[in-house]
């Protein structure tokens, strides 16, 4: 994920200001180095979230494991993910010198509920999780498998 910073340093600030102003939507384009001459392939930052995360889970995927617990498993990921992310920033927050102390305790309570609530989802999905497993009858392996997926 980008910094903020990347936006505020680039071009694309003004293009979107103009976006806004004209009504109209400009999509943020950024080219591959491995992409041939000629084609350009323009997405979405939720387009590009979407495939860097199916690309995350492509073991989980690739398993042999029920719809149910393979879906549980992603969902499991993207809340780590998600937590990490609010951690770190919470962390980059309270180390960053341009903020008053009011400030900076008002946007770490924000930080702080999120990552509590981010918590309590991940808390349930680890349950319905073991519900899902005791319930499903799955094999040493793929309950192996599942405890691998869970680390990896």
């Amino acid at each position: 994920m980008r910094p903020i910073s990347h936006l505020l340093n680039s071009n694309y600030l003004p293009r979107f200001r103009t976006a806004v102003e004209s009504n109209t939507a400009e999509p943020v384009t950024e080219k591959s180095e491995s992409s041939p001459p000629g084609i350009d392939i323009q997405l979405s930052e939720l387009g590009l979230r979407k495939t860097a995360s199916s690309k995350r889970n492509q073991d989980i995927d690739d398993s042999d494991l029920p719809g149910q617990i393979r879906s549980l498993l992603q969902m499991i990921r993207e809340l780590q993910q998600q937590l990490a992310e609010k951690t770190a920033e919470l962390q980059v927050l309270m180390s960053s010198p341009g903020l008053d102390g009011d400030t900076r305790q008002a946007l770490a309570q924000s930080l702080h509920i999120q990552i509590a609530s981010l918590s309590g989802a991940l808390s349930s999905a680890m349950a319905n999780l073991v519900k899902a497993l005791k319930d499903s009858g799955l094999s040493p392996e793929q309950l192996t498998q599942v405890a691998g997926l869970l680390m990896g």
